[in-house]
């Protein structure tokens, strides 16, 4: 029983908790405050960053990496805080068009290690172009799914989104459809 709670309370913790039956994702006036609330992200542990906040934002988001992380691995988590980045941004803020920095940061020195680092500057229309064409979403809404966990939604990323944010969840997987967004950038 408390192994199960466990999982809840994780569950609880990163993702949006909103009532049951609530088909609308939350909302947010800033991007600090969609990463405030998400918790997936924080900038006491140097993974987030607001660098700059002109017309179009600049944030940063850093995995934490370890040593022994093999170059593959530090790319691709990357390459998905970027697509992070774009997509939250995107579905739960007003925002229309964003820069994403991806720059993966040391764990326990807390440097960034900037020869991963990668950049996108693109706007909606653009990203939403690119999960129609690749993903076969109609709208950038079918990126996450709802999930009921005893009275409470959570929105995770669904099925379609897996398939951009990894190599092995099908078609297109995440390098092509990187290769997509980049090219599609600003």
């Amino acid at each position: 029983m408390k192994f199960t709670n466990l999982i809840i309370a994780a569950f609880v913790v990163a993702f949006v908790v909103s009532p049951a039956n609530s088909a609308e994702l939350k909302r947010y006036d800033s991007i600090r405050a969609m990463i405030s609330d998400k918790n997936d992200y924080s900038q006491e542990n140097g993974t987030f960053k607001v660098l700059d906040f002109g017309t179009p934002p600049t944030i940063q988001f850093s995995t934490q990496i370890f040593p022994g992380d093999l170059p593959d691995v530090i790319r691709a988590s990357t390459r998905r805080d970027i697509l992070y980045g774009v997509y939250k941004t995107f579905l739960h803020t007003p925002y229309e068009e964003i820069v994403v920095v991806g720059v993966p940061v040391k764990f326990k020195s807390k440097s960034y290690v900037t020869k991963y680092r990668e950049q996108i500057r693109i706007t909606k229309s653009a990203a939403t172009e690119i999960a129609k064409k690749m993903l076969g979403a109609n709208t950038l809404r079918d990126l996450v799914e709802e999930k009921d966990y005893g009275g409470y939604v959570i929105h995770t990323w669904s099925n379609l989104m897996d398939k951009a944010l990894y190599n092995d969840q099908g078609a297109p997987g995440q390098d092509a459809f990187f290769k997509a967004l980049k090219s599609a950038a600003k």
